[in-house]
């Protein structure tokens, strides 16, 4: 007999922080939830969310939504997310017979680091473990969201391609004794941002390392990348140098 129960462990939404725009007052609203559900009496999945929504500018919430939750509602987006991890946990039967306890996790989080009438970045975090591997994974995305022009922006949108021996040297600065030879394609990124020292470049585990070093991630000083910089490139910076 399957058994299948929601425990409902905390539940809140509030308003984190509100900006002055040109055109509207912006704010981000967070919104948490975590629950476990019980598919058999050795397998259990606990879920965790907290993830921001946009208020103020219909336009930007609306492409926030669109590019970073499958144009769903916050509710039914988590959801989607929670059926898609547990979607083989009832025809799983084989270890439906033992005595050991599975238990798998799925966390998610939405941050925006960073707000204006032209551009959105989300911040978004994904960890999930499922038992019984060997291990759990973790992958973080940057969604650059262009309001204006109503799309996302990819890397190459934003940065051409820089030389792979300045990346290699900026790499082993940080990380010594850095394994180049596991992935010799270091660009593009698999993702980026932007922070007051410069361009912050992403790399999630098994793209350009091994599982047991990490992501990846670097800052290029702006005067060292920003001769790499597309025209929209070179307007994101200004817009976040001043923010």
């Amino acid at each position: 007999m399957k058994i299948y129960k929601n425990i409902y462990l905390f539940c809140a939404a509030a308003v984190l922080i509100t900006v002055s725009a040109d055109a509207a007052e912006l704010s981000v609203q967070e919104t948490h939830r975590a629950w476990e559900k019980t598919f058999s009496k050795n397998t259990t999945f606990k879920f965790n969310f907290d993830l921001v929504e946009l208020k103020g500018s219909k336009k930007a919430e609306d492409l926030v939504k669109k590019f970073v939750y499958n144009n769903k509602k916050i509710d039914d987006y988590m959801a989607y997310k929670a059926k898609q991890f547990t979607s083989d946990a009832s025809k799983n039967k084989a270890f439906s017979d033992r005595d050991d306890v599975y238990e798998s996790y799925y966390n998610e989080r939405t941050e925006i680091p960073f707000l204006n009438d032209n551009y959105v970045i989300v911040q978004h975090y994904e960890e999930f473990y499922k038992a019984p591997a060997a291990h759990g994974s973790h992958t973080t995305v940057y969604y650059i969201v262009d309001v204006n022009k109503k799309r996302l922006l990819k890397v190459n949108d934003i940065v051409k391609d820089v030389p792979v021996d300045e990346l290699k040297k900026a790499i082993g600065a940080k990380y010594k004794n850095f394994d180049f030879a596991y992935n010799d394609t270091l660009w593009p990124s698999d993702t980026l941002t932007f922070d007051t020292k410069g361009l912050v470049l992403f790399w999630n585990e098994y793209s350009i390392a091994p599982y047991s070093s990490g992501p990846i991630e670097v800052v290029l000083p702006f005067s060292t990348v920003e001769r790499y910089f597309t025209p929209q490139g070179i307007e994101l910076q200004k817009s976040f140098l001043i923010h």
